[in-house]
């Protein structure tokens, strides 16, 4: 089935306003690591990654002065 463009436009501007993009570098190894680790759960490289801040984050809530946030 092939989106409308309105739907286009609507997941466009929805993104534009909910979603940020974070970029990080990391070695190859690291990556591999992580990559490994995600095929593992059956989880995806990306779902990985933000399991594991959601998890630090509910150890380190902000203002408790770790991390500087």
């Amino acid at each position: 089935m092939a989106i409308s463009d309105a739907q286009s436009r609507a997941t466009k501007k929805y993104k534009a306003s909910h979603i940020k993009h974070i970029n990080f570098e990391c070695q190859i190894s690291f990556y591999d690591a992580i990559k490994a680790a995600a095929d593992a759960q059956g989880k995806g490289v990306n779902t990985l990654i933000k399991d594991a801040l959601r998890e630090y984050l509910a150890n380190h809530p902000p203002g408790d002065g770790v991390g500087g946030y």
